[in-house]
């Protein structure tokens, strides 16, 4: 099994890299690519954005590298996370976007509501486009949220992974929007990969996951389904 956990800032880089080179804001300024993610993100429905938490930690390195310098940059007084005015700061060289924007694609990645942004909601927001459009990274969401390993995505694999953080009815809806069928719905893999590469969304309220992740894979990396 792979335990979920929360990645870990300041164990993965070094204090001495902290506040190096230039600000927040210019950096955010040369990569228009995150930007186009931390949107994508705020866009994106409620089970996909749960896809997205739960596979934060399987960024690449290369590109995790580059999300905890500027993440690091935001967080001027190191705490360890973004408040929404290190947030607005750092998106101060896009003036395309309005504030009221800004607003809600800080309290789009703020998924516990806490009132900040943690490392894990940051990378999962930031990597959005990319994590949603790659294969491996669609094949590893749906094992992670297909408790059982049946091959669907059931609304007790959704209670199961999300812990009491929804109710009944917000796990039903999350189910219903994301594309699943039959009565009751679950959702397939195919009907998964759509929702991940579709343009959408409803709003996340809340999220925590619990527990461990079960491996479902056949070998090939597909999703393993019953005999």
């Amino acid at each position: 099994t792979t335990e979920i956990y929360t990645l870990s800032l300041h164990d993965a880089l070094p204090i001495c890299t902290l506040h190096q080179g230039e600000d927040a804001a210019h950096e955010m300024q040369r990569h228009q690519d995150i930007v186009d993610s931390l949107q994508a993100f705020s866009e994106a429905d409620d089970l996909k954005r749960v896809a997205l938490e739960v596979i934060a930690f399987s960024t690449p390195p290369g590109k995790l590298e580059e999300l905890r310098h500027m993440f690091v940059n935001m967080d001027t007084d190191d705490s360890g996370t973004l408040s929404i005015e290190e947030f607005k700061k750092a998106m101060a060289l896009h003036p395309e976007i309005p504030m009221a924007q800004v607003e809600k694609m800080f309290h789009d990645m703020d998924i516990t509501h806490s009132g900040e942004v943690d490392y894990t909601e940051f990378i999962a927001a930031a990597n959005a486009k990319n994590a949603s459009a790659e294969k491996p990274s669609i094949i590893a969401a749906f094992n992670m949220l297909d408790r059982d390993g049946d091959g669907t995505i059931t609304k007790n694999d959704l209670q199961d992974m999300l812990g009491r953080d929804f109710t009944p009815d917000e796990i039903d809806q999350m189910i219903k929007d994301s594309g699943a069928s039959g009565e009751p719905p679950v959702l397939s893999f195919s009907q998964f990969k759509h929702m991940m590469l579709k343009k959408d969304g409803a709003r996340l309220q809340k999220m925590t996951v619990h527990g461990k992740v079960p491996d479902h894979t056949d070998g090939s990396g597909e999703p393993r389904s019953e005999a």
